[in-house]
């Protein structure tokens, strides 16, 4: 019988087997041993208390040592540490304080620099241990291991440090933290009060590292991520990683890509230290970033030092060997959570997923098998022997069969089934979530796998705050078994990963899936909830109703007419955008044009999210084409070929904040990769890019051209037009117009920053009246009154043939420039009402002289190196000679008495030139309406559109 039970370790694994054992035993004597003062700390919990959504570190605590002795009856012994195991005599050495340390010398003590760079938690000198420790030994019955993991940290050598040769390197080296128990957390914050930390690099993308990032960056901290060589955010295959590092660069966090950290050093500028990561798989690409903060938040290492001195079997992940009843090596000594090397449940290989459920739900069974140890049926446990600890099968005579209902005594003899690695990561209002296998796995395991990519909402789109989520699905090609899935979204992200995961666990299909019974309610889900809709896209697959190709195929596909690329998308869509060269039938003319389509070539076609190029394959293939549709469709594509251009601008220019910085390629070099620059909108800050109120105010009491009174009918239409960019709300607009009555009241709601002047825009060229705009949240509410349609093709009619002067500026030349503003000026003078459009590199002319300090993206950043600050700093577009050419044009100019083109800029100004920037162009080159000169008006498509049928001349300089 077995009467005692000792337990190394808390938290989760530890303090629920304490729990659960008492609960099926009252007689049993349990003694649970755990090095620090806490029993179980929600270390899970240590991001959201560094940004400020915990605001009591207490709460993370949540056994108290005397509630649980009293709660169970448990001799709970903390500040005491096992340093050994003697399986021979079934004996444990402890070792304990003498006298307890105060929190203040705790965190004094352990920032010492090589404790921070290392992962041995044993290491003592000889005089500390004579001086503030004993040991004594402590018998058992049976064991539990229950040791967790520590960080995996690069050693001080590694990292290009000696502390011990530079001793004046310990102050700064205290910046550079692992992170894992409540203790790092203090010591964090600590540092970040104490030396007024403003920026912060995370190094590796654990999902710890990846909520890291943003609650410092919640915290007000300016934030870096770099991602370790084998791993990307919240364990995503690379594909679905790309929206997130688009997601990341809108809010300003920038994402190193397969970066490894070479070395560290102090730095005497701005930033406490600088970090020095090799880039690619070359390793060529080098990039130095300064922050006051590094935190290394790479994978965990089982802590298995105990396990292994005790001669117990160690896997080849690590971690400690356990059989399906988490019995290791010794058939008296179970081991749980962190520390154990499991089984994958999906693939059934050998695997290393520390979870703390996982861990939770092992401490369970593993107190359920100890208890049967004491029950009738403990002759149904056979020991284990070490030589036969790697065929289980072999050893329990039984299949890993979840089905097994022949099992016998499965109650009282459970069984660990493997863990399926189902996580779930908020980045900011982000979710990212992913079960089973991932695609990387797949071709690692040799796997017959396809996979499948679906865009949804959240709930029906008639719903207000629809938002959408992109599935990825992964399943095995002849059976159809689910093998994993992947899903970035917002609300609801985390319940459709949950459905898929759970329906994983007894063996789901694709088909499975498409018939799952799921809770419809307009506010929740839809008829065809995500799940259905990513089921029913790979049954289609599986079933061989569709045949696809992936993003990654698109570059290959051949240009050269050999096959046909078809876009199925509107014309208006395809006007806005498309892959190169690729056709364009809507999908509601290809029956009538499928005569125009070569039946002898391969189709390719492709729509935004992938549902159109379907109902086009499966019409196509109807009719005898051999037709391929494009998986998740043009807007997946674009997110990941987006992404991968940032990445090369990126190795192009150093993001670093310190000054002191160096890199392989110069800022010269990244400005003329012009191809890259002008292309590069994943990073786009568009929520910081927002109009201003005060820019809404003026465009809200610009007076109406067309002073007509209309009458209102009282009925209020909302159109909701978030998420579109220019001329995205203005044709949604038009489109509403022209169901509504005269006298109806349109709120349209657009988070386009152009839109506002858009708006204004529109109405003064129709008999619509523009009301005003309001602007919270980042998304502008216009209102606008529905005009008399005949006065508004009079009002248009009359338009033609003004004598207005409209110039588009598209060039940041200084010789250009100068022209305009002559032009212009001339026009003015002659009393015409002038206005300069400014778009792209022209946007450089109205800059400010000065630097702005405004929060920026990383790329909006690269931007605002690259590009000159001002009119001041414009160059010629011929002979600019480094800029002696300017200098030699502005001194001909001063010479001759003619107006320097500042000069120039201010008469147009005070004639009444009206200054338009635009917003998409503002928006793709990263410049902020703070960083512009007074007087400029933010405007789009229609605002230009709008002079340009005002004027009888409209020139694009």
């Amino acid at each position: 019988m077995t009467n005692k039970i000792i337990i190394i370790g808390g938290s989760a694994g530890g303090a629920c087997t304490a729990a659960r054992l008492r609960r099926l035993d009252e007689q049993l004597e349990i003694v649970l041993f755990e090095k620090s003062s806490h029993i179980a700390a929600a270390n899970c919990g240590i991001p959201y208390y560094l940004g400020g959504d915990v605001a009591d570190e207490k709460m993370l605590l949540q056994e108290d040592p005397m509630a649980f002795k009293i709660e169970f009856s448990v001799d709970d012994r903390i500040n005491q540490e096992v340093i050994s195991i003697n399986r021979k005599e079934k004996i444990v050495t402890v070792r304990k304080a003498v006298e307890t340390r105060s929190p203040a010398s705790d965190i004094d003590s352990s920032i010492n620099p090589d404790k921070n760079l290392t992962s041995d938690s044993h290491t003592t000198s000889e005089q500390e241990n004579a001086a503030t420790y004993t040991e004594y030994t402590e018998s058992y019955d049976k064991l539990v291991l229950a040791t967790g993991a520590t960080p995996f940290c690069p050693k001080a050598q590694d990292l290009g440090l000696d502390f011990n040769s530079t001793p004046d390197m310990a102050e700064y080296s205290t910046g550079i933290f692992t992170i894992r128990t409540i203790e790092d957390m203090q010591r964090i914050q600590s540092y970040i009060d104490s030396k007024h930390v403003k920026s912060a690099i995370v190094y590796g993308t654990s999902n710890i590292g990846a909520e890291i990032a943003e609650n410092l960056y919640k915290a007000g901290l300016s934030v870096t991520i770099a991602e370790t060589p084998s791993q990307q955010i919240g364990g995503l295959d690379y594909d679905m990683a790309c929206s997130v590092y688009q997601y990341l660069g809108t809010q300003g966090i920038a994402v190193l890509h397969d970066s490894e950290l070479k070395s560290v050093r102090a730095n005497d500028s701005d930033t406490k230290l600088i970090a020095t990561f090799a880039e690619d798989a070359s390793r060529a690409n080098v990039n130095e970033l300064g922050a006051d903060l590094l935190i290394i938040a790479t994978e965990l290492c089982p802590e298995v030092s105990l396990a292994k001195d005790a001669g117990l079997k160690i896997g080849n992940f690590g971690g400690i060997m356990v059989d399906e009843h988490l019995r290791t090596s010794d058939p008296d000594i179970y081991a749980v959570g962190d520390a154990v090397q499991v089984k994958h449940a999906i693939s059934g290989e050998d695997a290393y997923l520390p979870l703390a459920g996982a861990a939770a739900r092992q401490a369970r069974i593993v107190s359920d098998n100890i208890n049967a140890c004491n029950e009738k049926n403990a002759e149904d446990i056979k020991d284990i022997s070490s030589e036969s600890l790697h065929d289980i099968k072999e050893i329990y005579g039984i299949e890993n069969d979840r089905n097994d209902k022949n099992s016998k005594n499965l109650h009282n003899n459970p069984r660990y089934k493997g863990t399926q690695g189902s996580t779930v990561v908020k980045m900011i209002d982000l979710t990212i979530a992913q079960t089973g296998l991932t695609e990387e796995m797949c071709k690692k395991l040799h796997l017959d796998y396809e996979k499948s990519f679906t865009d949804s909402t959240s709930h029906v789109g008639f719903y207000p705050q629809a938002v959408s989520m992109t599935t990825k699905l992964i399943f095995e090609k002849q059976s159809g078994k689910v093998l994993g899935a992947q899903i970035v979204g917002y609300e609801g992200t985390d319940k459709r990963i949950d459905v898929i995961a759970a329906s994983m666990y007894f063996g789901a299909t694709v088909d499975d899936l498409t018939n799952l019974e799921l809770a419809y309610s307009a506010p929740y889900s839809s008829p065809k909830d995500p799940v259905n809709i990513a089921g029913a896209v790979a049954q289609n697959l599986f079933a061989g109703l569709v045949k696809v190709y992936h993003w990654h195929d698109v570059a290959s596909l051949p240009r050269d007419g050999s096959v046909t690329l078809l876009d199925v998308r509107s014309k208006l869509e395809y006007a806005n955008g498309t892959i190169d060269g690729y056709k364009n039938i809507s999908l509601g003319h290809i029956r009538k044009q499928m005569d125009t389509i070569d039946k002898t070539k391969p189709v390719y076609i492709t729509c935004q999210t992938g549902h159109r190029g379907y109902i086009a394959s499966r019409i196509l293939s109807g009719n005898g084409f051999d037709c391929y549709n494009l998986s998740g469709g043009r807007k997946f594509y674009e997110t990941i070929v987006t992404a991968q251009k940032f990445e090369k601008l990126q190795q192009s220019i150093s993001p670093s904040t310190s000054p002191n910085t160096s890199t392989n390629t110069s800022v010269k070099d990244a400005a003329d990769n012009n191809d890259i620059a002008t292309n590069v909108t994943a990073n786009s800050a568009i929520a910081n890019n927002i109009i201003t109120d005060s820019a809404v105010a003026s465009n809200a009491t610009a007076p109406n051209a067309n002073e007509v009174n209309i009458v209102k009918t009282g009925k209020v239409i909302k159109v909701d037009a978030e998420g579109l960019q220019c001329p995205g709300p203005i044709v949604k607009l038009s489109a509403e117009l022209k169901e509504a009555a005269t006298g109806d009241t349109l709120e349209v709601y657009a988070t386009d920053p152009a839109f506002p002047g858009d708006a204004e825009s529109f109405c003064r060229r129709t008999s619509n009246k523009f009301e005003g705009v309001t602007s919270k949240g980042g998304v502008s509410i216009a209102t606008i009154i529905k005009g008399d349609a005949t006065i508004a093709e009079d009002a248009n009619s009359d338009a033609v043939g003004g004598n207005g002067k409209n110039f588009i500026v598209f060039s940041g030349d200084l010789d250009k420039a100068i022209a305009a503003f002559i032009m212009a000026n001339a026009s003015a003078a002659m009393g015409r009402n002038v206005s300069i459009f400014f778009t792209f590199w022209g946007l450089n002319i109205l800059r400010k002289t000065e630097k702005v300090s405004v929060k920026k993206n990383f790329i909006s950043k690269m931007f605002s190196a690259m590009m000159p600050r001002g009119s001041k700093k414009l160059p010629l577009s011929k002979m600019n000679m480094g800029g002696i050419g300017a200098k030699m044009i502005r001194k001909v100019m001063k010479d001759d008495n003619i107006s320097s083109l500042e000069d120039l800029m201010k008469t147009a100004h005070d004639n009444g030139v009206e200054f338009v920037a635009c917003a998409m162009s503002m928006d793709v080159m990263g410049i902020k309406k703070e960083e512009l000169i007074d007087g400029v008006k933010v405007g789009g498509a229609a605002t230009m559109l709008a002079h340009a049928e005002e004027s009888d001349m409209s020139l694009f300089i």
